[in-house]
């Protein structure tokens, strides 16, 4: 069950799709999972994920892939290592962020 935001502000519960990619994520063992996300999360397939997000995400969709494309460069392949200065990956997930609520403010993104 996952939680989705009305135009009103109200939560609701919601049901992810039958076959949710995302199921995956979380059923099998270890190395399945492991390399069931490293595929999801190349660039094509992601965008395969973020259709299974209700309507109402939609705004924050650029968001999703921005931090995707911080945290999973592709550098011959996939690349999942971690960089010695964290810094690498705080800062432009920090400017995604603000990007995001800045066009939520100009309305330049759906809220």
């Amino acid at each position: 069950m996952a939680l989705r935001s009305s135009r009103l502000g109200i939560i609701e519960s919601v049901s992810p799709p039958q076959n949710s990619m995302l199921s995956r994520w979380y059923t099998g063992g270890y190395e399945d999972i492991a390399r069931i996300k490293r595929v999801d999360m190349d660039k094509s397939w992601l965008e395969v994920v973020l259709r299974e997000f209700p309507d109402v995400f939609d705004g924050v969709k650029p968001l999703c892939r921005a931090i995707r494309d911080v945290l999973f460069p592709c550098k011959d392949g996939l690349f999942t290592g971690t960089p010695q200065d964290p810094n690498i990956l705080y800062d432009p997930i920090i400017k995604a962020f603000n990007d995001t609520i800045a066009g939520i403010g100009l309305g330049v993104l759906k809220r």
